[in-house]
């Protein structure tokens, strides 16, 4: 076990070294991740996802979908400004990256460190709370909660592309479904035409057809982001709580570790962007199925009014 500890806390130095040494780092967003999920509109039908999408109606009574609703876009813009953009010295100059050297000495100094902590009296501890110079100060219970955390974060990441997979996977159905039929031709006013009631009927049956196939995708889909989202859960609660232990990265001096807990905190958000991205695609695929379908009930077809 205590090999174990000893050789994690290492591997946490080494990654910070790759996130760079010298650089300030950015504090991670002061909220909760399942919240934001929590907060994700769901829908799994044409239908819904017209209720969740702006519209537009023209003049002929056209009806054209503009966009995704509020819903949607206030949480999106939340969760930009969680996100946050890079800070100006934020992020580490490529110029003043470790060397291997460098690394293996850090990797070195925690495992030294490490390996005194196992054994020392409150004296000692106390001692050990107290910067050196050379090293900065590392409490290990925190540090494991960082690793757990990114463990997670790294366990989201792998839900996200096995979810995407199965998604890309997944058929509309759209194809297979063709406007039939043919309207004949009347004679009305020196015109000769198909009567905008045949034409409207057999554009109606071919949107119903059309809504109903992509209504069992959709709902395919929502079934599946359900799943993931479920999964997803559970994890972006052990990267929640680190970063109330951590108290999203105050509670750390060290510019590197802290920035660790930033990292952790945004690749886990990550799973938060996949959910909305999917129920958002739900969204407005449907919306604009739906607009086609009442649509279809306009005489837009060339056709001879009767």
């Amino acid at each position: 076990m205590k090999k174990h500890r000893i050789l994690f806390v290492a591997g946490l130095l080494i990654l910070a070294c790759t996130i760079g040494l010298n650089a300030t780092a950015q504090q991670a967003w002061h909220g909760n991740l399942n919240s934001l999920m929590s907060r994700i509109p769901q829908t799994s039908s044409c239908s819904g996802g017209y209720g969740l999408c702006n519209q537009q109606t023209a003049e002929n009574k056209v009806i054209t979908i503009t966009g995704l609703g509020t819903s949607f876009t206030d949480l999106q813009k939340q969760m930009l400004d969680a996100a946050g953009a890079p800070v100006p010295g934020s992020m580490p100059d490529p110029g003043s990256a470790p060397s291997p050297e460098q690394i293996e000495a850090m990797k070195q100094q925690a495992m030294a460190k490490m390996a005194a902590a196992q054994g020392m009296t409150p004296q000692q501890a106390a001692q050990m709370q107290r910067p050196t110079g050379s090293m900065p100060t590392v409490d290990p219970v925190l540090m494991r909660q960082v690793g757990q955390a990114q463990t997670a974060a790294g366990q989201i990441t792998q839900l996200i592309n096995e979810m995407s997979q199965k998604i890309n996977k997944m058929n509309k159905g759209l194809d297979s479904i063709k406007l039939t039929g043919a309207c004949k031709e009347v004679m009305q006013g020196g015109y000769a035409g198909p009567t905008c009631e045949c034409e409207i009927g057999r554009h109606t049956s071919y949107e119903q057809r059309r809504t109903a196939s992509l209504n069992k995708y959709l709902q395919a889909v929502a079934n599946l982001a359900q799943e993931y989202m479920t999964r997803m859960r559970p994890l972006l609660s052990i990267v929640d709580d680190m970063e109330v232990k951590a108290k999203y990265g105050d509670a750390i001096t060290d510019p590197s570790f802290r920035q660790m807990v930033l990292v952790a905190q945004r690749q886990a958000m990550n799973g938060v962007t996949a959910i909305l991205s999917v129920y958002s695609g739900i969204a407005k695929d449907g919306a604009e199925q739906q607009a086609n379908l009442l649509n279809a009930a306009l005489p837009l077809y060339g056709c001879v009014q009767k």
